[in-house]
């Protein structure tokens, strides 16, 4: 598993936990795992016309706000990613989607309410599996830059 092993290779301390395949939403995958929402974290490809493509990870109990988004970033056209252009540039499918072992190297936006726990479950690409890791493992796994990206 790709996401595994760039975790592995770069030291970061993670653990898996299986889950059910059905949990391909924020709120099954919470349940199953026994966090919370906000500890399940969603990874939303954003692109535009020009290829331009941004990955944001929030915590599962918000939505995001594609304004400050394209504010950061610089890319004003910015908007949800076609499934196909999510397969194409993370490798991933929608619903799967991970930091970890992406196609393309692309800037990752991370919402700083996710510092706020000791620990968090990410996708790890895979149907039935969660990433659980720190958030502090999760920041230096991804080199994201941390900021506001959700609605208020």
């Amino acid at each position: 598993m790709k996401s595994v092993r760039e975790l592995k290779q770069k030291k970061i301390s993670f653990s898996l936990n299986k889950h059910s395949g059905d949990a391909y939403k924020a709120s099954e995958a919470s349940r199953e795992l026994g966090l919370k929402l906000s500890q399940i974290v969603k990874s939303i490809l954003l692109g535009d016309k020009n290829g331009h493509t941004v990955l944001v990870l929030l915590p599962g109990d918000k939505k995001i706000d594609v304004q400050k988004v394209r504010r950061q970033s610089g890319f004003a056209k910015l908007r949800l990613a076609d499934p196909k252009i999510v397969l194409a540039v993370s490798g991933y499918q929608v619903g799967l989607v991970t930091p970890f072992g992406l196609t393309k190297s692309i800037p990752i936006f991370i919402d700083q309410t996710i510092l706020n726990y000791d620990e968090v479950g990410i996708s790890s690409g895979e149907t039935g599996l969660e990433i659980i890791l720190n958030p502090n493992e999760l920041l230096k796994a991804t080199l994201g830059l941390i900021g506001d990206f959700v609605q208020q």
